[in-house]
């Protein structure tokens, strides 16, 4: 072992209170990179897999009805390899246990014939022929219900109610994420999908050689940009008779859009929060060489003169950079694995895939060791550069003394009176303006993800509180099966235990405007409907106006739409009529996008009487299960929301996995926070132990010289309180802008709490430093704190 090597060993055991600080950064942010990563391509492994293997397809469109024939037609066009029509009809279930019913999507299965969006079975078999009709059901349901094979359900479907029974569980590559279509939230308890015989389907709807479905495979040529729009295009043309809107492909395919944005996000986490963590140690490591490389500016120059090259001595010392960083590298991964693995437990629950193996891929680990050490090695460059042009001569003598002069105090008018202890305050902070600025922010950014950290629980509470207590304020949302006049839903108005209800229309339409087009809901309310409001982020309840419609801001940001635009929209229900409207205002929705318009607006644009799709009531909580009990007799009843259960649906599953994630981000954050602080108090005391020496051999005492130090590292605290709330505030900023999806909008809220939770951890880490300083004072050496000054 050489000398250069016995010596990279002793400077490393020296500095390993700073060392295990910085290691601590970078296990943070190295392993939420490899973690994120190794995630967002697990996820896409198991996506892609599974699309594949089970032959997933690239185009749907609903209709009303439309002869087999048809699909012959569909067969013919270019670029189409597969075709398969199918009966898709929704209905409530009647869970044993469960007073309140649930709602149903019944899809039929054409068999082992079946090529398109084929069925992984978890257990049990598929359907066959029996005397009592065969289902099977979602994974996701039937978890939810402990439901296994050869349990019975009572199910009301097109009118009839039935009995079925269990053959067998499955999953299915189009319903990854099983979300209802009359909700926005997922909610596994209340709404299940079900496949049965095509034929049992075929009998139960009426549609006998016929379909109201259809799923697409198109061939690689196909599926660019260009060639599928042409594609859909000509689909259109031949479904339009029978009832078809618009198809779509894969991007609108709602269970896939929500898979995509979860794997978008870890990208984004991936890159945004690591940046943040490494940004901070690299401040450190410069902090911790500068000073490193000017205590040893005599070992240096001493080096030097014995022959040592400045080549040698610059690897030496970037040896130990190196070495510090692999101390918070390799950590890293294994703490990166443990993060990956609870991801993909989490996901288990929200996403239905066969497996997710979540592995550390080699493509993440390369990404972290880059990101470890190219950000560290920049750190220390500054005086890695100090170390080749130190000149021995120079290095063997003590640096420059600065020129005296008359003091700042001095020159102030009142500064002659400060005290001396006041002056060596705020001398030593003045003494070196960049070292004081660095620190500041160190401080500040350390702040700032505190604030961070903590921001998402008012997030949540406050689109909990606005979704679910201030807009939506009935305990029921009736579906029916049909639009129906207000005045005929007298059962439903004479169930006991009803204290209120209201109507509104919901209509599915096609947005056009200019070169855009979105498949949205216009919403229909009267200006007396108090259990539905449309309310702006201030809270203020906002009316539609009359002849316009008002557009959730999502379609200001994302297309520019502005007031007064005028837009097109094509009903996807009843005579599919078109008509223009002025757009009057915008709406900060918290869940969805939709339209809202006078209910009596959207009855003329339609050219229809007065009716409604949707009640809400308002009920009276002692006799919840007789209401349930009399709405799932009602054939017209097509599906029931209870305002709770959304409620906790979001906060189980939504909810839950953002302040689970926000616990760990928080801990990585005091972390952090504990890492700037402990190096700016171990870093003062190392340049300032002569003069703590000094002051207790003039006669001052213990407490005495801790104050001086410590109250200079608290002046600094204070000076970086003010950017770091304002760090904390645009760093919120850039979580919501980035992390965010078509379903939810996550606000900008940051409440006072979260600011002063964020000071009360810097203080309890500064106060905690605290004890380190009066530690170290009070075992200082003098006789070798006062051998040399440098």
């Amino acid at each position: 072992m050489t000398g250069l090597h016995r010596k990279l060993l002793r400077d490393f055991k020296t500095l390993r209170s700073q060392i295990l600080m910085l290691a601590i950064l970078i296990i943070c942010g190295v392993s939420v990179l490899v973690s994120s990563w190794s995630s967002y391509q697990s996820l896409q492994r198991s996506k892609e897999a599974y699309y594949r293997q089970f032959h997933f397809a690239d185009i749907f469109a609903e209709l009303v009805r439309a002869p087999q024939s048809v699909a012959t037609n569909l067969r013919q066009l270019d670029g189409v390899e597969q075709v398969e029509s199918r009966i898709i009809k929704d209905g409530l279930v009647d869970v044993p246990g469960q007073t309140e019913p649930a709602l149903g999507r019944f899809i039929s299965w054409r068999g082992p014939h079946q090529t398109l969006n084929n069925i992984y079975l978890r257990q049990g078999r598929m359907p066959e022929a029996s005397s009592l009709m065969e289902v099977l059901v979602h994974e996701s349901f039937a978890v939810a219900h402990h439901l296994k094979t050869g349990d019975r359900l009572r199910v009301l479907l097109a009118g009839q109610q039935r009995t079925v029974v269990i053959s067998g569980i499955g999953l299915s590559p189009e319903y990854v994420y099983a979300l209802s279509p009359v909700a926005s939230l997922p909610d596994d308890k209340h709404f299940g999908v079900f496949w049965l015989r095509h034929e049992d389907l075929e009998y139960l709807t009426g549609l006998s050689g016929a379909f109201n479905s259809v799923q697409i495979k198109v061939s690689e040529a196909a599926k660019s940009r260009v060639a599928l729009e042409e594609l859909k295009r000509q689909i259109d043309r031949i479904l339009e008779p029978y009832g078809n809107i618009q198809s779509y492909d894969r991007s609108r395919q709602l269970s896939n859009m929500f898979v995509e944005d979860e794997i978008r996000q870890q990208r984004v986490m991936a890159i945004l929060m690591p940046s943040i963590f490494m940004s901070v140690a690299m401040f450190i490591l410069n902090v911790v060489f500068s000073r490193l490389i000017s205590l040893h500016r005599g070992q240096i120059a001493t080096l030097k003169s014995l022959g040592y090259s400045r080549w040698a001595l610059t690897f030496h010392y970037f040896q130990l950079v190196t070495l510090i960083l692999f101390t918070g590298i390799l950590p890293s991964f294994a703490v990166g694995a443990g993060i990956g693995h609870w991801y993909a437990g989490l996901y288990k629950d929200f996403f239905r895939f066969p497996t997710i193996d979540f592995t550390l891929s080699l493509d993440s680990l390369g990404l972290g060791l880059f990101a470890g050490l190219i950000p560290g090695w920049l750190g220390a460059a500054g005086a890695l550069t100090r170390v080749f042009y130190l000149l021995p001569a120079e290095s063997l003598r003590p640096p420059s003394p600065p020129p005296f002069q008359k003091g700042f105090f001095e020159k102030l008018r009142g500064g002659r009176s400060w005290d001396v202890f006041s002056k060596m305050i705020l001398r030593s902070l003045l003494f070196r303006p960049l070292r004081l600025v660095l620190n500041i922010l160190g401080i500040a950014a350390a702040l700032s993800i505190l604030i961070n950290g903590s921001f998402w629980t008012d997030v949540i509470d406050f689109m909990i509180q606005r979704q679910f207590h201030e807009m939506r304020r009935e305990d029921l949302s009736v579906r029916l099966l049909h639009p129906k006049k207000m005045g005929t839903v007298s059962d439903i108005r004479n169930i006991r235990g009803v204290l209120m209800v209201e109507g509104e229309r919901s209509v599915p339409v096609l947005l056009r405007y200019k070169n855009f087009k979105k498949d949205i809901s216009i919403l229909g309310l009267d200006k007396s409907l108090q259990l539905n409001r449309v309310m702006d982020q201030s809270g203020n309840v906002i009316q539609p106006k009359e002849g316009g419609i008002l557009l959730s801001r999502y379609f200001e940001t994302q297309f520019h739409l502005q007031v007064g635009d005028l837009v097109s929209m094509k009903a996807q229900e009843g005579e599919q009529r078109e008509f223009q409207v002025p757009v009057m205002g915008f709406v900060d929705d918290l869940i969805g996008q939709q339209a809202y318009a006078l209910k009596g607006d959207l009855h003329r644009w339609l050219r229809e009487e007065s009716v409604v799709d949707t009640l809400l009531l308002k009920i009276d909580p002692e006799f919840i299960d007789r209401i349930y009990v009399s709405l799932k007799e009602m054939p017209e009843v097509a599906a029931i929301s209870v305002r709770k259960l959304l409620l906790e649906s979001f906060t189980k599953t939504i909810a839950d996995m953002i302040v689970t994630f926000t616990i760990i981000l928080y801990l990585f954050a005091a972390a952090i926070a504990g890492a700037v602080i402990y190096n700016s108090a171990r870093i003062s005391f190392s340049e300032r132990a002569w003069e703590m020496a000094s002051l207790r051999i003039l006669g001052y005492g213990i407490r005495t010289a801790f104050e001086l130090l410590f109250l200079d590292i608290g002046l600094q605290l204070i000076l970086a309180l003010v950017p770091g709330l304002i760090f904390g505030y645009y760093l919120s900023y850039l979580s919501t802008h980035f992390i965010h999806n078509d379903t939810f909008k996550f606000p900008l809220v940051v409440n006072p709490v979260a600011y002063g939770l964020g000071v009360l951890v810097l203080l309890l880490i500064y106060f905690s430093s605290g004890i380190f300083l009066f530690q170290k004072i009070k075992k200082l050496d003098f006789s070798e704190a006062l051998k040399a000054r440098d």
